[in-house]
């Protein structure tokens, strides 16, 4: 209520996807009018492009989410030392490159149907299940002792948790995910995009507005993400606390 705009994306990763796009909440009618404005001046995503993100994406998910299939990616990349990983992420990734261009588009029609599609049918008893998997999990977690003045589980104050993601903060980024790498636990630490912002300059800003982020820098330098989503089983979830213990 605090904010001036909001955005809802339904990116590749999120628990209700649309494969790419987002819907904006905007509270004042002179700002929406600038933005409408704005959008009306970009070119629009061809249906080709969205297509060939569908297929991407879902040959993506499959090596992800199935289990026969996952297991044989991980066993295979082990034996020809490919990073699988970093390839099924850079495949579901909505701005891989231009990043800026791409953002300044409007959505093709397919995307506009997907996103209909996801409003109209959304699923609360398979949101449900997502949500239940990732309390398990924090559960399960929460058993850890913790390391030094590491938090391992960031967020939990918030007040709404979706778990699109499932970051844990570690001492040792690097060992941990190779330690779990080799119990078969598909941890990753390029999973997002997500990155800090750079404090500006004291030169540039007005002395009230400087605020440290050196707990944002520490947090993003420590941070791994564990594969926990509504397809993972509870004992495979059990199994990932216990490697992690």
């Amino acid at each position: 209520d605090q904010s001036d705009v909001v955005f809802f994306s339904f990116g590749s990763i999120k628990i209700c996807t649309a494969f790419g796009g987002g819907v904006a909440k905007i509270k004042d009618n002179k700002t929406y009018e600038k933005m409408v404005d704005l959008h009306e001046k970009y070119s629009t995503q061809s249906p080709s492009a969205f297509f060939k993100k569908c297929a991407k994406n879902t040959v993506a998910m499959g090596l992800m989410n199935v289990p026969l299939f996952s297991g044989a990616v991980m066993r295979l990349s082990s034996i020809f030392g490919f990073d699988h990983k970093g390839l099924a992420v850079n495949m579901i990734r909505g701005f891989p490159d231009k990043l800026v261009e791409r953002l300044r588009q409007k959505p093709s029609s397919p995307l506009l149907y997907m996103l209909t599609r996801r409003f109209e049918n959304f699923d609360e008893k398979d949101y449900q299940v997502a949500l239940q998997k990732g309390e398990l999990m924090v559960s399960l977690l929460s058993r850890i002792k913790p390391n030094g003045n590491f938090k391992l589980l960031p967020g939990l104050s918030c007040a709404v948790r979706n778990f699109w993601l499932f970051p844990i903060v570690v001492p040792y980024p690097d060992l941990t995910v190779q330690l779990m790498n080799s119990h078969g636990v598909d941890a990753y630490r390029g999973a997002t995009q997500l990155a800090l912002i750079p404090q500006p300059a004291a030169s540039e800003i007005e002395p009230h507005q400087a605020l440290p982020t050196t707990q944002a820098a520490q947090l993003m330098r420590h941070v791994i993400y564990l594969p926990v989503h509504k397809n993972v089983p509870n004992n495979y979830l059990q199994y990932m606390a216990t490697v992690l213990e």
